[in-house]
């Protein structure tokens, strides 16, 4: 009996469910909203975002797990450079190389690696890998020091004549063998008789220890001729492997064949020198970085390696109360507010950065971060879709705070992330692009809001 009791209450507790929802949805729940007022959720990709490029500061390339080297002239950014500075060490200490000890060769081996980007995305080399490089190495003339920071603009005095150069084309995927041992792909450069004389020549003192053998050979700084045609890339270089080093082949009195290896290590101060040449660069381009903003409305550029960042303005956010309801006394309820960004051209011969940063510009033109940031990367975003060739940021909390006027509009900036590791760059739609095709991947905010009367 119980149990058919029980079975009525929930057949008509069904039913009164069904003939409730036979109401209209926005009125659900009216009861418990102040005032009997509607709470309806609106959605807008209108607001005016404005956009563009600028220079961007030196960035720190001191002591990187990975070091970039090459030339490439990008017909849209100009002319890229890295070069590498690094010491070198001693790999024993009191180093004898015995009774009249010759010169036979001096070799830099640098192994090249690969840099690794979300999932599986790996690469080896960025651009056109068949174009012919060189690289000129010199001493350098500077100490430089391990527990000292070092900038991408960091310039050093360098010894004259160069110690060594080589015209090669770039193999970062061909092992090689070496002393009929098969070793992963390297960069092999012959360095002068002289300077090889020179280590050879060393006194007891300048080979009893690393800190003697510093003063003595300080390091050396490893950098590219410029490409002067569209081609070119960078590559990457682990210095840290323990076949990248500098090997001194000789003999003497007693043996032949001799050898010693000076290492690279994470006991060696080292860095990278990045260097851009716009002149040859997309007028465009340097007319929007010259001063020209409104160049931003239709496309806009971002380029790691201390080259270029942009920034981003919600010039009119703070009235926005005013622009959906009319008036003041109505607040927006942010629920999401998301910037979406799309690529230019998806098949561009250039890799787009894998991820981008956008940080809050300062009263002093700084950057900080953005609240919405401490929620991790996958609501707060910054990831390039292949897909759909897009990135996006989920800017909730911050479009709130200058709503709600609980924070000033400074504006953001927008970056390449990892800048002092990857060379990747990018091409993104303004918010008004040119051409009228183009309008549905323009830099846009999308918001989702609720309107609450005060």
């Amino acid at each position: 009996m119980f149990r058919n009791h029980w079975f009525a209450f929930i057949i008509l507790f069904l039913i009164s469910v069904i003939i409730g929802c036979e109401n209209d949805p926005d009125e659900i729940g009216l009861e418990l909203q102040p005032g009997k007022n509607r709470l309806i959720v609106y959605f807008s990709d209108t607001s005016t975002v404005k956009v563009y490029s600028v220079f961007e500061d030196s960035i720190k390339t001191s002591a990187t797990s990975t070091s970039m080297f090459g030339s490439f002239y990008d017909p849209v950014f100009g002319v890229t450079n890295s070069s590498i500075c690094t010491q070198i060490r001693l790999s024993s200490v009191a180093v004898d190389f015995g009774e009249n000890p010759a010169l036979d060769s001096i070799i830099l081996a640098l192994e090249y690696t690969t840099i690794t980007f979300s999932g599986d995305d790996v690469i080896s080399y960025y651009g056109d890998s068949t174009t012919p490089q060189t690289a000129y190495v010199y001493e350098i003339n500077d100490s430089i020091a391990l527990d000292s920071s070092y900038y991408s603009n960091k310039l050093i005095s360098l010894l004259e004549p160069s110690i060594g150069t080589k015209i090669f084309v770039p193999a970062p995927n061909d092992s090689i063998y070496v002393d009929t041992i098969k070793y992963k792909a390297q960069l092999r450069i012959p360095l002068s008789e002289e300077f090889g004389i020179k280590i050879l020549s060393a006194t007891e003192t300048e080979l009893s220890s690393n800190a003697e053998f510093l003063r003595f050979i300080k390091g050396i700084y490893i950098m590219p001729d410029p490409v002067v045609s569209p081609g070119g890339g960078i590559m990457f270089f682990n210095l840290l492997s323990s076949y990248s080093r500098l090997t001194l082949y000789y003999h003497n009195d007693e043996n032949d064949s001799l050898k010693y290896n000076f290492t690279v290590s994470d006991a060696s101060a080292r860095y990278m020198n990045f260097g851009h040449d716009y002149n040859v660069a997309d007028a465009n381009f340097l007319t929007q970085l010259n001063g020209d903003t409104t160049l931003g409305e239709d496309k806009f550029y971002l380029q790691p390696m201390a080259g270029v960042r942009a920034k981003i303005d919600l010039p009119y956010i703070k009235n926005w109360s005013k622009f959906v309801s009319g008036s003041d006394t109505v607040t927006a309820l942010v629920n999401e507010a998301k910037l979406i960004l799309t690529n230019v051209n998806m098949n561009d011969p250039y890799q787009p950065p894998p991820g981008l940063v956008l940080y809050r510009r300062t009263a002093n033109g700084g950057a900080t971060y953005l609240d919405d940031q401490s929620e991790g990367t996958s609501y707060f975003g910054g990831t390039y879709d292949t897909e759909t060739g897009e990135y996006y940021f989920r800017i909730s909390r911050y479009v709130q705070s200058l709503i709600s006027k609980d924070s000033t509009n400074y504006g953001l900036y927008l970056m390449i992330s990892g800048a002092s590791l990857v060379p990747n760059r990018v091409l993104l739609h303004g918010n008004n692009p040119t051409i009228s095709e183009n309008f549905d991947k323009r830099l846009k905010l999308n918001l989702i809001y609720t309107k609450l009367a005060n």
